[in-house]
């Protein structure tokens, strides 16, 4: 499944933008072609910063009132996809990255990305009885060893300048 996606990004998806292209410049010409694909590029530039600062400070509002949304955190990745594929020269790409400029759209595809994810994904627990770690671990005997602070008072290397002497 993951090689048929990537063979169809890497290959399917640039062949039909070429596609796209050569349709659109022969329908209006070379120049208007190019600046539409410069103007969609730039507008969806402007979008992708209005809504990201927006998400910016959803993302501040929720840590100062100690309530932590995934839902910024998700806007943001999209946007961060948003912008890549308005950069990617070619109107498919456009398209496909304005549709995700809308927040419901966005919503939408969200919820079902996470529907995906959590049908696949499985999660095995186990639990362990605790008469079973107590039975096991009835001695709690430490070893090790100490010095007593008030045996470093009668040291040789004692700096009596030190903050930490009780006689300052």
């Amino acid at each position: 499944m993951k090689s048929i996606i990537l063979f169809t990004i890497l290959i399917v998806v640039p062949i039909a933008e070429i596609i796209v292209l050569i349709e659109i410049g022969s329908l209006f010409g070379t120049l208007a072609t190019i600046l539409l694909i410069v103007f969609t590029a730039v507008a969806g530039t402007a979008l992708i910063r209005h809504q990201g600062l927006g998400a910016i400070k959803r993302i501040r509002q929720g840590a100062a009132h100690n309530s932590p949304n995934a839902t910024p955190f998700i806007d943001g990745f999209f946007l961060l996809i948003s912008g890549l594929l308005l950069i990617t020269p070619g109107f498919l790409t456009d398209i496909a990255g304005f549709i995700l400029l809308i927040p419901p759209l966005r919503a939408i595809i969200s919820a079902q990305i996470w529907r995906r994810v959590r049908n696949s994904s499985s999660m095995h627990t186990h639990t362990y009885p605790s008469h079973d770690f107590a039975q096991q671990h009835e001695s709690s005997e430490i070893e090790g060893s100490f010095v007593e602070i008030s045996d470093l008072g009668d040291d040789e290397n004692h700096d009596p300048s030190s903050p930490w002497n009780k006689d300052t």
